[in-house]
């Protein structure tokens, strides 16, 4: 669903909810709105509503975990050290599959950074096995050739005692 019109379905809702005096909603000086639950006894009543509350609850704590580790990112001056990784980076990623409407462009960017960062270690890790791989069969190669010439020498040596032998009896 696109997001304009997933926002309009929300606004919907909303707007239903708030005729049936179950939200209330207030707008701040900079023309922000926010909801509120008109009744607190909604919560408890509303199994699915407390669940959903919990899981925008868990959203927020982690976007604010981004949102911390993308200012410290920028701090200090992109350094790599400070991006995500592994099970974290993952997580991000699954994260921003909900919400990349919502998020800044410094989100993205040090999440993006993040993710070039796990491509170029992935490719780094491909490239090492792929010389190492290189290398054995090289040295494989070259142990397999130096042997054959050491027969090859042994049995012209041979050959050579044979030929020699072969004078003196004749």
């Amino acid at each position: 669903m696109p997001v304009d019109a997933h926002l309009e379905r929300i606004e919907r809702i909303v707007l239903h909810l708030t005729d049936a005096r179950l939200l209330t909603v207030s707008q701040d000086a900079q023309g922000d709105r926010s909801v509120a639950l008109a009744h607190e006894l909604l919560i408890l009543a509303w199994p699915r509503l407390r669940a959903w509350i919990e899981e925008e609850r868990q959203a927020l704590h982690f976007r604010s975990q981004l949102t911390e580790a993308a200012y410290e990112w920028q701090s200090a001056e992109s350094n790599s050290s400070y991006l995500y990784r592994g099970a974290r980076l993952a997580e991000a990623v699954e994260w921003a599959r909900y919400y990349a409407y919502d998020m800044t462009v410094l989100e993205r960017e040090f999440l993006e950074a993040s993710q070039r960062a796990q491509r170029y270690k992935r490719l780094r890790l491909l490239l090492v096995g792929l010389l190492f791989t290189l290398d054995l069969v090289v040295a494989v190669g070259r142990n397999s050739f130096v042997r054959e010439s050491r027969l090859r020498s042994i049995g012209g040596y041979r050959w050579m005692e044979q030929i020699n032998e072969m004078g003196r009896h004749s």
